[in-house]
This record gives structure tokens, sequence and C-alpha cells, in this order.
């Protein structure tokens, strides 16, 4: 999925050899609306978000399909991550803290995702326009979605993104993922204005 890009992508992409590659430019409402999009024309049971200034591990894709026969066809498969030099793990820590990570991985590079999951819980939210895949995720994992838990690292997760960069638009959106998704609003008022603190120069 490309937006109507202007560098070197396309030409990229078509002069590699890469076989069996649907490549989509063209104008979006943003980064889910661009995913769902590329949900619709995905051929396969199950697939991955990169994300242009993310990076794959050379054993990534491999280690995905050993863990799709592992796992026995789980809905999610959930890898290890870094971003910014430090080792993030799947499935730490509380959801009400930490939203997905908690209860999957992180959503680009570590996370496959069965595509048929998108028919019971539906597509990405164009509401969140950052945080809708915490919100599918969680709605999903609510809804009894199956995880395997696979012991690789799968690549490099970028915090220069507009979760990493546009901090005051994150914390809302994460905000409302949290409460659509069954959170105790209370607790999560609570800590949304928490958080505001802790950033507020970034703000």
């Amino acid at each position: 999925m490309d937006s109507n890009s202007t560098d070197n992508t396309i030409r990229l992409i078509e002069s590699s050899d890469l076989d069996n590659v649907t490549i989509i430019s063209e104008p979006d409402f943003g980064v889910y609306d661009a995913l769902n999009k590329g949900i619709d024309v995905c051929r396969t049971d199950y697939y991955l978000v990169v994300g242009a200034d993310d990076i794959l591990s050379p054993t990534a894709i491999e280690n995905y399909k050993s863990a799709i026969v592992n796992g026995n066809m789980p809905d999610f498969i959930a890898a290890s991550w870094i971003t910014d030099g430090k080792l993030c793990l799947p499935r730490k820590g509380k959801s009400w803290i930490k939203g997905m990570s908690a209860v999957a991985s992180c959503h680009s590079v570590a996370l496959l995702i069965k595509k048929s999951l998108h028919s019971s819980v539906g597509y990405y939210s164009p509401k969140l326009p950052i945080c809708a895949d915490q919100l599918f995720v969680k709605r999903a994992m609510n809804e009894g979605a199956s995880i395997y838990v696979a012991d690789f690292v799968a690549g490099n997760y970028s915090s220069s993104g507009m979760s990493g960069t546009q901090t005051l638009h994150y914390l809302v959106d994460f905000y409302k993922s949290q409460i659509i998704s069954g959170e105790n609003k209370y607790v999560q008022t609570f800590l949304f204005f928490l958080r505001l603190l802790k950033h507020i120069r970034k703000i």
C-alpha cells in the first residue's frame, strides 16, 4: 500500500525480485484506510504490517511460518521487537496500562494477524487515526481470539511515526481506544491526565 508517494518506493518494489506482489498506489485517508484496502486485496491467510520506517529481521518470515504450524494456525502470532534499542516482549504488563502490547504485541513488525479475524471483529476504525490497531487487537482478544507467543525477535519498530511524534494526538487516541475496549473509564481518565503531565514538554 503506497499513498501516491513521489519518492522511489514503487520503482524499488517493481525492480526487486519479488513474486506475487500486489502494489496499490493511490491517495488514502490515513494509515488505517490504507491497511483496510490492503486487507481487502490480501490473498493469504495471514498478514503482517510493516511501516516504511520499520525493519524486519532477516529470519522473521521463516520464523512466522514456523510459528503458524507450531501454534496450530492461531488468530495472532506475537513476537518480540526492538524500539529505540530496547528489547520489548509480548504480553507483558496489564492491559489497563499498556493496552494492546499487554494482550498481544506491537502491531507493526511483531504481530502476525489472521485475515479472517476482520470478518468477525471488523476493520480498523477510521475514528481512531493513530490507535485503531489498539482497538482492533483488544476487541479481538476480548472476543476470544487465540494467540501464540513465539520466541524470536521480529525486527525494529520505529518510534518516528505518528504514535511516536504526535504525542497529544496519540494520548487522546489511546485514551479513546482504552475506553471503547472496555477499560474502566475513571481509571483511564486519571491515567490520561497523568500521561499529559508526564509528556507536557512534548505537547
